[in-house]
């Protein structure tokens, strides 16, 4: 996998200013998920300290971790009217 590296993997719009961005890489040997906000400026994605990265065999963890937020969302009725 280290050769694939980095690689997108997704993202979705924070606000009109601002993407969140998933990326695959690898930093001195350790492959990580990186998760960053992205400033939009002239068509193009700009780093910001916001964010955070985890090792990939962490991800598991996290995933369960959105999972148990968005269920509890969902069961107070927070998202009122928002796609879910």
């Amino acid at each position: 996998m280290q050769d694939a590296l980095p690689v997108i993997a997704g993202r979705f719009q924070k606000n009109s200013r601002e993407v969140i961005r998933a990326e695959l890489r690898t930093f001195k040997g350790v492959q990580l998920a990186d998760f960053r906000v992205m400033a939009l400026a002239n068509g193009c994605e700009i780093a910001t300290k916001s964010g955070f990265s985890i090792g990939i065999e962490q991800l598991p963890g996290l995933g369960e971790l959105v999972t148990r937020a968005l269920t509890e969302v969902r069961a107070r009725g927070l998202f009122k009217g928002r796609r879910t």
